[in-house]
């Protein structure tokens, strides 16, 4: 609930639309169409390494809705966008 919580404030900040800088030196995975696949966030985040300001994560929706670790895979994103923050985790969701 904690992790809940704070993901919803962090929600609750933002504009509708987020803007992400990146600036030379500075990579940037965009991922997309997780799925619920666990397994596949594991994996990106294994190969394109942890988040850090020099290296951000944009998540393009569709996070969860077939797999079978919907829950947690967006409890892991969630986590994720507490723990490191707005400025490096971001998150394309629907309305």
């Amino acid at each position: 609930m904690k992790i809940l919580n704070k993901a919803r404030a962090i929600f609750e900040s933002q504009a509708n639309v987020q803007y992400i800088t990146i600036n030379e030196g500075t990579k940037l995975t965009v991922v997309g169409d997780l799925h619920g696949q666990l397994s596949d966030l594991i994996y990106i985040l294994d190969k394109s390494g942890l988040p850090s300001f020099n290296n951000k994560y944009l998540f393009n929706g569709d996070f969860v809705d077939r797999g079978s670790n919907s829950v947690e895979v967006v409890t892991m994103i969630f986590a994720l966008l507490v723990a490191y923050g707005p400025e490096i985790i971001y998150l394309n969701r629907g309305g």
